[in-house]
């Protein structure tokens, strides 16, 4: 079991890293500040809560001017509370946001209490030390030659040099990770992608600067991922990892993406502010050093706005309408579904029960068109209704964890999984296969009682591929229907299931 320090554990970046750890077996021990206002995202997370919490203040320990060995003369109740380490992960930097970049001596301090860190991780035996940079530090110079423009970029390239020179041909590694834009749940409130999200739902006038430069966003589960590969694996090597999403575009068609995503509200003004104290370089990071270790991103920049989205939308909500779940049971929770009776407070303090609802797993519905024009469509018995039905090819999103199912709470999976997923299932409920697809919609399959969501895909110019390969419970066959064919059907009420004629509706207005 590698056991892990991290100090910043409460933050953003490191509670996801955090988690991410904990999932993958490690002992995470987190160093948190008495006086800490963010406590409450350990104490409130069932993740987090397993971790073992340090209660220290580094600007309380011994000052660095005397000295390694002064300093540490100094510690010795510290290092008896960490023990032996593996892994030491630095994220606390205090940051009070653009302005505060430029304060010359927070950034001072801050540099002094990475110091601190360095040094008591070393003394517990840590064989990695791994230090949280930013893209701030390459400023508008290069990799090859950084030019940070900012006290903060310049504080935190001079810690870099600092532990790299002073890590050299000891026993502790040094990596340091220099962290492009991350975005997600639980980022602050003011960031761009979180304010440009509530200005598009809300129809507000957002204002920007001309978001010319090239940019590069990262989802925070991805994130949190690649620093967890970065600082376990044996394979690490290189001294500065970029942390990075693998796709770049312009900072305008990511802001536009948003907009779109929301529904094409609020009203946006390109050129109206400057910009922050970072300038406007463009963000165009080496992700090499992570495609050498062998990491894979899971969600698009559009499967993570789906899911802050959904966030959104619910905190803008009257809280007036909202229910509050008070107690809940899990009558059936197995690898298929999780079905719960639930006790809920409503608006009015009154309080309900029982009101059941369950996850089960998000699913594809693909209108498939063939070469001749015409759809397919399955014929297959359905228990629900006790009849045989016509639909379309469907099918569930598989996944690698232990439940078939997911929670519903991140917006469903990526759209990178569905798209896999539907190529699956029409491949082996027809045979036939398409090289054109489109995402029609993303859409929850059942509000009222049920958590998961319904990708409804589009595959034009169907061709054959091979033989049915079917489940060993599925019973199918297939139709080739016109057009015309099948809105006859559907008009006669005999496509019995709400979703494929929900699509097929959908299908029509987009064509």
């Amino acid at each position: 079991m590698n056991r892990v320090v991290i100090t910043g554990i409460t933050s953003f970046l490191g509670s996801h890293t955090a988690k991410e750890l904990m999932q993958q077996g490690c002992q995470v021990t987190g160093i948190i500040r008495p006086a800490s206002r963010n406590k409450a995202v350990v104490e409130s997370d069932p993740v987090l809560q397993d971790a073992r919490i340090i209660l220290l203040d580094f600007d309380s320990l011994p000052d660095t001017a005397a000295g390694k060995e002064a300093f540490l003369s100094g510690c010795g109740t510290v290092l008896a509370q960490l023990g032996e380490i593996d892994t030491w992960l630095h994220f606390s930097w205090d940051d009070g946001g653009t302005k505060s970049r430029t304060d010359a001596a927070l950034e001072e301090k801050n540099f002094s209490n990475a110091i601190k860190a360095f040094w008591l991780a070393g003394a517990a035996g840590a064989k990695r030390f791994v230090f949280a940079g930013s893209q701030a530090e390459y400023g508008r110079g290069s990799h090859e030659k950084p030019e940070p423009m900012t006290e903060y970029g310049k504080a935190k390239m001079a810690f870099g040099s600092w532990a790299e020179e002073h890590a050299a041909g000891g026993p502790m590694q040094f990596v340091h990770l220099r962290i492009y834009s991350v975005y997600g749940h639980g980022d602050h409130p003011k960031t761009l992608i979180t304010t440009l999200i509530r200005a598009c739902l809300k129809g507000e006038e957002f204002s920007l600067g001309p978001c010319t430069q090239m940019w590069n966003f990262m989802e925070v589960r991805d994130a949190a991922a690649a620093i967890a590969l970065v600082s376990l694996s044996p394979k690490t090597s290189r001294v500065i990892y970029d942390i990075a999403g693998y796709e770049n575009r312009p900072l305008r068609e990511y802001v536009l993406a948003v907009q779109e995503l929301c529904g094409g509200g609020g009203r946006l003004e390109f050129g109206t502010r400057s910009n922050n104290a970072e300038g406007a370089a463009d963000l165009i990071p080496d992700v090499s050093g992570l495609k050498e270790l062998g990491f894979k991103e899971r969600f698009t920049f559009e499967d993570g706005i789906r899911s802050l989205r959904e966030t959104d939308r619910k905190e803008l909500e009257d809280p007036e309408l909202v229910w509050e779940p008070v107690k809940v049971e899990h009558l059936v929770q197995d690898r298929w579904i999780d079905f719960r009776r639930v006790r809920y407070r409503f608006p009015d303090g009154r309080e309900f029960s029982p009101y059941y609802n369950y996850s089960r797993r998000d699913f594809v519905v693909i209108i498939a068109r063939d070469e001749e024009g015409k759809f397919l469509c399955v014929r297959q018995y359905r228990v629900g209704v006790h009849k045989v039905t016509c639909e379309f090819p469907a099918g569930g999103i598989e996944r690698t964890e232990e439940a078939e199912y997911t929670d519903g709470s991140l917006g469903g999976c990526e759209s990178v999984t569905a798209l896999a997923a539907a190529k699956r299932e029409l491949l082996e409920e027809t045979g036939y296969t398409s090289d054109t697809w489109t995402q029609l919609m993303v859409e929850p399959a059942e509000a009222t009682l049920s958590d998961n969501f319904a990708y409804i895909y589009f595959a034009d110019a169907c061709h054959r591929a091979g033989e049915q390969k079917l489940d060993d419970t599925e019973f199918l066959k297939v139709d080739h229907l016109t057009e015309k064919e099948l809105d006859g059907i559907v008009n006669a009420g005999m496509f019995e299931q709400a979703v494929h004629v929900m699509a097929w509706l959908l299908y029509k207005t987009r064509s």
